[in-house]
Order: structure tokens, then C-alpha cells, then sequence
């Protein structure tokens, strides 16, 4: 049979890759082929199969693969070979039987097998007649006889007697979705099977519980079986001969998500979208804003002019060196007079730029500071938020210098450097108060950290 087997010609087998074994007309001949190869590739005086190399088991499973159209896939690979293996255990377990202590001993088993020559046969037949071989031989048919009083007590005892339960389902199903080359049929059997093996090892874990209808398989699946038939049970078993009556309990599957569950998943997704929109939309809003902010930047660099004297007007008089710091109280405000106040943006010009530095409130129609008269192109101004604080400011004193150093205290301040705002708006956050003010006459925003 060897020999009639060509290269060019692969034979159609169809075998499971789990197991190995074939079915179909063509598995007698395979199980035979197998026993051919067993006796013509490996040598009877290996003493085992585990003595085999692994360059002899590929070159064995390669002659398969040339004479059997079989899928090459590992898991069929190591089956198949295990069977080899056995193969090749039984045919020397053969020789010792029947040509050295049986009916056969007067013959000579290599005019029938060709891979034996005549040297090789008396090597293995003085190994099998050894003393320690053979008190190893009557240990091994011991434990055969031991082994089988104990299958045949097995048999006779009342367990035995229990019809055996009902085949794994799941494990059906996906040995029937195996293609030829080893993978699963599509992309969605795949999927179905990741959760069966999720939820095979839940069940051994014991996070999920199978309950009647509501088992591994239909759970994976997502749907209930049809009314007229069971998946993987075969032609004519109907659901209720294969999982029993329906139950009528009330009860809520323990497999069911609980109302507490539902909640708490629902809070947190909730929680995550707000935060994704509540980032997304500041991110947005911020760039807009540093945009705009250089647009205005920009604006008033090439629009605004530094101060000029006027030839006819008298220059102004030094404005008195008084402390501001501390209370306001503890300056002599008796000259001094408020005016109406507004909100303001303050402003230095540095380097040829006009930079917003500052916000404040600046009081119009005043014309002392200190109880010393104001210029006419300089109004008094108190600084509430800095923004650049490292900057001069535009009229210093002894006492500032510095944009920091004017933070809540009156300071003369040039006119075309204050800009009054309209209206203001806060924006507060859990982390941080954003402050933002729109201005309604050129329709400027802007915005910083508090």
C-alpha cells in the first residue's frame, strides 16, 4: 500500500483536528499508511517513542502531508504523530509476541518486513531476552491486568448505571466552524467564540452559573433556541427532550446585570462623556481665545501712538512721592475726589507693542491723586488683577515701579493706555474660576486663569 500512494496525486481525507481520527472512505487506508510508516521510518531498536528525534517525526509527518490532502496545523500535527507513536509501540510489542516467545518463533520476520535486515532483528530479540527486560515485560502485564479488573468493577457499579450527561454544546458548535486550514469559518464565529471560552472560564471560576436554556452557548450567541430544533443536538431532539419543561419561576437569572448595577454603569458613563465634552469644549474655547487676544494685541500696536506733549500746554507738575501701601486709610485723601468708576484693561506700551498687563477700575472726571493735581492725558486708575506683573508701568513712583508692586493701590495711569469695559462675566469651574469679559463696543474676548 506504501508504494501505491504517488506524490502527485493527494488523496481527500476528512479528519478532525482535534482529535485526528478520520472518517470517510478513504480512513481505513490512512490508519494503515500510518503503521506502514511507523515500520519503515523508525528503527526497532529505538527504545521508545520518546527516543524518536523531532528531525524523524517532521520528516514522518511531511510524507503525510504528501500523500493526504489534511490541514498542517499543529494541534492535528502532535495528534497525529501520537498515533504514529502508537503505531509504532504496537508493531514491536508484535514481534516480541508472536516471533520470539509465540507461535511464530520459528519464523523469521524480516522475508516479510523489509525494513528489518538480519542484524538488526538478532539485536532486538537478545534485548527482548535479557532477564531485565523481561521482569519489566511481566510488571507491565500486571499492571494491564490490574487495570482491567478495575475498568470491569467500573462497569458493574451503580454510577455506571446513570445515563451520561449531555455533550458540551459549545465545544460542538465550535469544532464544527474549523475550516480546512485550521481557523474559524469568519470573522463573526470568531468573535462568538472568544465569548464561549470567556464565559467557559467564568463558569469555572464560578461567576457565571449555566441554568437550563440559558447556557454557555446560547448566552454566547445572544439568541434563544428555535422552537423546533436544538443547535448541535442532532436531527429530531426538540428543546424540551433536551433541556426539560421551561421553568415558571419569577426569579430574576442571576446572570441578569441587577437595577443597582444599571445605575452605577449609567453615572459613570455619564460622568466620562461630561468629562470628554467639558475638556473638548475649554481646549476650543482657550484656542479661540489666545487667538482673538493676539488679533487685539496686534490691533493696538499698529493703532495706538505714545503720548505727546502739547507746546502751549504748561508741563505737569511732580506728582508727590506718598507711600500707597497699606491701608487706603492711612493716606490723606482730603484732596482727592472719585468721580464715576468703571471697570477697565490696562496697558503699557514696551518694545513698540501696546501689551495688556492689567485690569482695574479707572474713576473719570478726577483730577487729583494724592492731593496732587492729574495732567489732562493721565487718569487715576487702581490695579484688581495683574496679569504681567514683571512690567514698568507707565508713570512710576518710589513706591512702583513695577506692574506687581500697583495691585490695589491708586496710580496715575495715561489715558490712551485705559480702555473701559462694558460688561463682565465668571465662569467657574471645580478645579479653577476662569474669568471672562466681553467688550460690546469692538467685540473683543478674552480670558485667563484665576
Amino acid at each position: 500500500m506504501f508504494k501505491k500512494i504517488t506524490k502527485d496525486d493527494k488523496i481527500p481525507l476528512s479528519i478532525d483536528i482535534h482529535t485526528g481520527v478520520p472518517t470517510g472512505q478513504h480512513a481505513k487506508k490512512y490508519r494503515s499508511y500510518l503503521g506502514v510508516l511507523s515500520r519503515e521510518r523508525i528503527s526497532i531498536l529505538t527504545q521508545s517513542w520518546d527516543h524518536v528525534t523531532d528531525h524523524e517525526k517532521n520528516m514522518i509527518w511531511q510524507d503525510i502531508l504528501t500523500h493526504y490532502n489534511i490541514p498542517n496545523v499543529e494541534i492535528l500535527k502532535a495528534k497525529v504523530l501520537s498515533d504514529v507513536g502508537v503505531k509504532f509501540r504496537q508493531f514491536k510489542s508484535k514481534l516480541t509476541t508472536d516471533y520470539i516467545y509465540g507461535k511464530r518463533k520459528e519464523e523469521n520476520p524480516c522475508a516479510k518486513y523489509a525494513s528489518i535486515d538480519e542484524e538488526t532483528w538478532q539485536q532486538f530479540v537478545n534485548i527482548r531476552q535479557t532477564e531485565k527486560w523481561q521482569l519489566l515485560e511481566q510488571r507491565m502485564l500486571e499492571e494491564k491486568i490490574q487495570a482491567r479488573s478495575t475498568s470491569i468493577e467500573e462497569m458493574n457499579s451503580v454510577d455506571s448505571l446513570r445515563p451520561p450527561s449531555p455533550p458540551l454544546r459549545h465545544e460542538m458548535w465550535k469544532g464544527a466552524r474549523i475550516n480546512t486550514l485550521g481557523t474559524w469559518s469568519s470573522k463573526s464565529t470568531e468573535q462568538t467564540v472568544e465569548r464561549i471560552d470567556s464565559l467557559n472560564e467564568q463558569s469555572t471560576q464560578g461567576t457565571f452559573k449555566p441554568c437550563g436554556r440559558n447556557d454557555i452557548l446560547n448566552v454566547a450567541l445572544g439568541r434563544p433556541e428555535h422552537p423546533g430544533r436544538v443547535r448541535v443536538a442532532g436531527y429530531g431532539v426538540g428543546i424540551r427532550s433536551y433541556f426539560g419543561p421551561p421553568s415558571h419561576s419569577k426569579e430574576q437569572l442571576s446572570n441578569e446585570p441587577s437595577q443597582e448595577y444599571l445605575l452605577q454603569l449609567r453615572e459613570q458613563l455619564k460622568a466620562e462623556v461630561t468629562q470628554e465634552l467639558k475638556e473638548s469644549f475649554m481646549e476650543e474655547f482657550s484656542a479661540r481665545m489666545e487667538m482673538e487676544f493676539k488679533k487685539r494685541l496686534e490691533g493696538l500696536g499698529h493703532s495706538q501712538q505714545p503720548p505727546t506733549m502739547v507746546e502751549d500746554e504748561p508741563p505737569p507738575p511732580p506728582i508727590k512721592k506718598v507711600s500707597t501701601k497699606g491701608s487706603c486709610s492711612a493716606v490723606d485723601l482730603s484732596g482727592d475726589d472719585f468721580g464715576s468708576t468703571s471697570q477697565c484693561e490696562l496697558y503699557v506700551e514696551c518694545h513698540s507693542l501696546t501689551r495688556f498687563v492689567a485690569l482695574g477700575k479707572c474713576y473719570e472726571g478726577v483730577t487729583m491723586l494724592h492731593n496732587v493735581p492729574l495732567p489732562s492725558n493721565l487718569m487715576k486708575v487702581t490695579v484688581e488683577k495683574v496679569l504681567y506683573g514683571d512690567l514698568a508701568v507707565p508713570v512710576p513712583t518710589s513706591e512702583v515701579t513695577i506692574v506687581a508692586e500697583a495691585l490695589h493701590t491708586f496710580v496715575a495711569w495715561p489715558r490712551h493706555l485705559v480702555r473701559p469695559i462694558d460688561s463682565m462675566v465668571y465662569i467657574c469651574t471645580n478645579t479653577n474660576t476662569i474669568m471672562i469679559y466681553y467688550i460690546l463696543t469692538n467685540l473683543s474676548i478674552f480670558c485667563f486663569d484665576e
